[in-house]
């Protein structure tokens, strides 16, 4: 399988020398030419004069084959260069040509249902970076949805695919980009879909070919993988409701109506290697597609130009993206049938979920912009009680005049909008009727509140290791030698640290000030027919989009700033 994926990248580093080699044997025969083609009589005799003639002839002829050589080598390095792509385009066929034949059957034809789960960004291992990830997995979403698939062996059915990105840890010397962090192998991450787009085209032709229904699992990272096969597969978009594949979605950054990759579609950031492609489609294979509300990389606000909406959505990238496995089969089971959904009779083969927020176990009912105040201690809860209702309603309105954290029809592609058509009167009666539920709140929490739970949110300050170091002195087993390196060691940690976060923040930077005005470009002159829309949608993308960038940035920041102050931190508690 490692060479599978390996090869393409082999073809084209073979071609790119190849090609060097050329470009050396072109300039090495013009070179050549003026000197062996026009050779001068050494005298003026008549002898001088024909053993000239004779050699400029022979050089003619050898600059004549040299141009025949150069000429054969770009048809060589073309065809070798467009052999990486071949191969995958030729492995995509093949997987696609037996999918369609197994479409020609029915489902009852095939001998079972094998699981092909897939892990998000950081998970490249399913069950081994996460154990009972397969387990979870199929009891949460595959099981209602496709009860008949099996797994003959979690671990082989938790299939591999790089997953780099976001979050991820380096476990491979084969991506010398990734860095450590949140941004670990961020850079890579185009390369990490192709890759497991490859190993999962792979998994699906082996179950296929074994008379075997595959059912894929996805999320986050491998949830863009899946997307982009089923249109690999499927390139003309034909329904195909009996083709022994289905797929069941969680995190989706390419949902039609909320994932980021098709709020910002056509936005390309080659700092990253991120593209944004776009919709997974709708109608190609049964889906099942699950979301939870105000997740950023699922549920991206439509109109960006609401500051509040932007900054709740990136926050919802670390405090709701991460929960899709520590759910309830019960707060599945009740997730809301979003219209636009199969079930309801659209025509499609995709029914769409959302896992409200409020049916989450505290804290993660709050929005994700006040958790971090809900998680402090006393007075944390209290405040986020009195200003989550308001504040849901101002974040609401990103999404559009619903007052709903989330957008509809589900299943119809829809990249950001510039205002959402509310009347000034809805929105003060729903910040009225919010002003109430929070103060009533606010009095239930401060009412409920005892002096045993104040105190108890005290915790003992830990032994110093400077206290450590007098204990040992007064003991007389103090080693100064040992205390000089632990401190060396944590200041170079630090430094460490703190240079970690300098690659990443120019690759961010890069991105932000070279792809982002080719973005507003393309907004301005597809929407020239709209003034409005011409000017606005521009700098609506440009707020979600820094909003993004700078919340990434101040996370690796941060990070990175924690770590060094942990590091020295570590000297005196």
């Amino acid at each position: 399988m490692a060479f599978l994926v390996a090869l393409p990248e082999v073809l084209d580093t073979v071609a790119t020398d190849l090609a060097s080699l050329g470009s050396t044997i072109s300039s090495a025969n013009a070179a050549a030419a003026a000197s062996t083609s026009r050779v001068l009589a050494a005298a003026e005799d008549e002898v001088s004069t024909a053993i000239a003639a004779v050699f400029s002839a022979h050089g003619e002829g050898f600059h004549a084959l040299g141009a025949q050589a150069a000429a054969f080598h770009d048809e060589f390095v073309k065809a070798l260069n467009g052999g990486a792509g071949s191969y995958v385009s030729a492995e995509a066929a093949n997987v696609a040509a037996l999918v369609v034949k197994s479409a020609q059957t029915s489902q009852q034809d095939l001998s079972g249902t094998i699981g092909l789960v897939m892990g998000p960004s950081g998970v490249p291992f399913p069950n081994y970076n996460e154990p009972n990830y397969v387990t979870l997995a199929n009891e949460l979403y595959i099981h209602p949805n496709f009860p008949n698939t099996t797994y003959p062996n979690p671990y082989a059915n938790g299939l591999f695919t790089p997953e780099y990105g976001i979050g991820s840890v380096p476990f491979s010397i084969n991506y010398p980009t990734a860095t450590s962090g949140i941004l670990a192998g961020f850079p890579a991450i185009n390369t990490s879909v192709g890759q497991g787009m490859l190993i999962l085209e792979n998994a699906i032709s082996s179950n296929v070919a074994a008379g075997h229904i595959s059912t894929v699992f996805g999320w986050s990272q491998s949830s863009t993988i899946s997307g982009l096969v089923m249109q690999q597969l499927d390139p003309t978009g034909q329904p195909m409701p009996h083709s022994g594949l289905q797929f069941v979605l969680v995190g989706d950054p390419n949902a039609p109506n909320g994932g980021v990759f098709e709020r910002f579609v056509g936005l390309n950031v080659p700092s990253f290697g991120l593209s944004f492609d776009g919709a997974t489609p709708s109608n190609s294979y049964p889906t099942n597609i699950y979301t939870i509300e105000y997740d950023g990389f699922a549920d991206f606000p439509r109109y960006p130009i609401n500051v509040l909406s932007d900054l709740n959505a990136v926050m919802g990238l670390t405090e709701i993206h991460g929960l899709y496995l520590d759910v309830t089969p019960t707060m599945v089971q009740q997730a809301i049938l979003l219209p636009g959904s199969e079930a309801l009779g659209v025509g499609n083969l995709t029914n769409y979920y959302m896992i409200p927020l409020s049916a989450l176990p505290s804290p993660h009912n709050y929005l994700p912009l006040l958790q971090p105040l809900a998680n402090t201690p006393v007075i944390g809860k209290p405040l986020a009680d009195l200003l989550q209702p308001d504040l849901t309603v101002l974040v609401n309105l990103g999404y559009g005049p619903d007052n709903l954290g989330y957008s509809t029809p589900a299943n119809v592609p829809t990249p950001i909008g510039l205002f959402p058509h509310v009347p000034l009167t809805t929105i003060g009666q729903e910040l009225a009727t919010g002003t109430q539920q929070g103060v009533n709140a606010f009095m239930s929490d401060v009412h409920s509140m005892s002096l045993p739970s104040v105190m108890s949110a005290a915790s003992p300050h830990p032994v110093s290791l400077l206290k450590q170091d007098l204990a040992a002195m007064a003991a007389g087993t103090f080693d100064p030698s040992a205390t000089i390196t632990k401190v060396a060691y944590a200041f170079s940690s630090a430094a460490d640290s703190l240079y970690s976060s300098l690659l990443p923040l120019a690759d961010l930077f890069n991105g932000l000030v070279t792809a982002v005005p080719a973005y507003d470009a393309s907004l301005f002159f597809a929407n020239l027919s709209n003034p409005l829309y011409a000017v606005g949608l521009p700098i609506a993308a440009d707020v979600g989009i820094f909003t993004i960038g700078g919340f990434v940035g101040a996370a690796i920041v941060l990070q990175d700033v924690s770590a060094a102050i942990g590091d020295i931190a570590s000297l005196i508690v």
